[in-house]
């Protein structure tokens, strides 16, 4: 009787904190000023970009890990891909700038991320890319309420990587 309680109890938990983003309603971003700065080392298979944006979201909402910001690479397949950020992104007010470090799908340093060394084989070439700000709406999911229009990646393709040569 005590399991099936605490069984109980768990799943109660659990369809709690899934829909705690579910009753929010959807705000709206815009992304100002954005500047991107490529770095890379060619010979190295260094790839990185440094990202700096003012935003401003209507419709804020006050809670918890509700907003963030990703860089997206667009795939062969129309998917896109997240960059590996070396911060988080949270965002926690209306408005205000931001500042992060990413590695782009073409640094070889990311062939030790299972879902990066996944996706490099199927990136699109020249690599495009956008920044989005997202609001969660469930558990597991985000919805993007604001983008940049699509960006190119101007850096050289390292020779030594297999399913990539443009």
């Amino acid at each position: 009787m005590k399991s099936v309680v605490l069984a109980t109890l768990g799943l109660l938990l659990m369809a709690c904190s899934s829909s705690k983003y579910q009753h929010i309603t959807l705000s709206t971003a815009k992304i100002l000023h954005l500047q991107i700065e490529e770095l890379g080392n060619h010979e190295k298979g260094y790839s990185r970009l440094n990202v700096k944006l003012d935003y401003q979201i209507e419709n804020f909402h006050e809670a918890k890990d509700l907003y963030r910001c990703t860089v997206q690479f667009l795939m062969r397949n129309g998917m896109t891909a997240s960059g590996w950020m070396d911060q988080d992104c949270q965002i926690t007010r209306a408005s205000g700038t931001i500042s992060v470090t990413l590695s782009t799908p073409l640094d070889k340093g990311l062939r030790a991320v299972p879902t990066m060394r996944d996706v490099t084989g199927g990136v699109k070439l020249p690599l495009q890319y956008f920044v989005a700000m997202l609001q969660r709406n469930g558990a597991e999911k985000a919805q993007v309420i604001g983008k940049s229009d699509f960006q190119t990646l101007e850096m050289k393709i390292p020779p030594d990587r297999p399913g990539t040569a443009g």
